[in-house]
């Protein structure tokens, strides 16, 4: 699903099965895409950055990716 989302940023991704919690742990996520290089390639990078500020994990709950639409739907 992420390679539908965003694509460019998925092919740039060199660790592909890092938990949820790790990545989003001081912002970790960032270390394992390489540098964008095209203007598509940041555009995609800003804006999964600005999606990830206000996620918010629950401790309680165990790791579990689903990747939404950008309509919302679940996928």
């Amino acid at each position: 699903m992420a390679k539908s989302i965003d694509p460019l940023l998925f092919e740039k991704t060199r660790r592909k099965n890092i938990i949820v919690r790790q990545a989003l742990n001081n912002n970790k996520w960032i270390d394992h895409i390489y540098p964008p290089t095209s203007p598509e390639e940041v555009r995609q990078f800003v804006r999964l950055w600005k999606e990830l500020q206000g996620v918010v994990l629950n401790v309680e709950i165990q790791d579990d990716i689903t990747w939404r639409s950008q309509c919302g739907d679940t996928r």
